[in-house]
């Protein structure tokens, strides 16, 4: 007799859903089972509910993302067009007291940093600019200023993005470990219903597709 084909939380949420629904409207489709349906409706409900929770998360974490890689790459612009001023007003020359003045560690170590270590430096780049090279502190200051903070903040905002998609996605994946058990006992109810009838029970569960998408790792 071929076992039942409930599936684990592992199993994708598409995949899951497709097997709550049918499980659910052919209980409801039987007077003898009706009153069944509804612990697999309120499962399939949540994870509905997680599902376009985690979808909103996901896209939030993409656009935080999109932010924060744009504030750096106006940043390092700034820090390129303003470097080459100061390139400028020693004669290139990158070992000049003025240049360490303002650079000690050097150009590139300063656009290779990321995120908020980047903008406490350029931060300190803009004070050092003030002080030595004047008319270049006053062309850039402002920018280097403002594009520092925005770096910062968009920092922060993608943190926060990436921690509330992974609660998400964890929820989602509670979601569906919770379906999951809702079908296995009421696999178990069915079984209790209709003693020895395995084709009966069989036939309220969908049958698995081997064209469906695989089975996806626990996040």
């Amino acid at each position: 007799t071929r076992p039942m084909s409930i599936r684990t939380e592992r199993t994708s949420t598409v995949n899951l859903l497709r097997d709550g629904i049918y499980h659910y409207a052919a209980l409801l489709s039987d007077p003898a089972t009706k009153d069944l349906a509804g612990a697999p409706k309120k499962a399939i409900d949540k994870l509905r509910k997680q599902r376009d929770a985690s979808e909103l998360a996901d896209e939030a974490a993409i656009v935080a993302g999109a932010v924060l890689d744009r504030c750096e790459f106006e940043l390092d612009l700034l820090l390129r067009r303003s470097e080459l001023e100061v390139l400028g007003a020693v004669d290139k020359k990158r070992e000049a007291l003025d240049y360490r003045a303002v650079l000690p560690n050097g150009f590139m170590a300063l656009v290779n940093l990321t995120g908020a270590e980047q903008a406490r430096e350029a931060q300190d780049y803009q004070a050092a600019l003030a002080k030595t090279f004047p008319e270049i502190g006053k062309k850039y200051g402002k920018a280097l200023s403002s594009g520092a903070e925005a770096l910062d903040s968009a920092e922060t905002a993608w943190k926060e993005a990436v921690s509330e998609q992974a609660r998400a996605n964890a929820d989602e994946v509670m979601a569906r470990a919770e379906l999951t058990r809702t079908l296995r006992k009421s696999e178990a109810t069915l079984m209790g219903l209709f003693p020895g009838d395995r084709a009966r029970v069989r036939s309220y569960f969908r049958k698995t597709r081997k064209s469906e998408a695989p089975e996806e790792p626990t996040p």
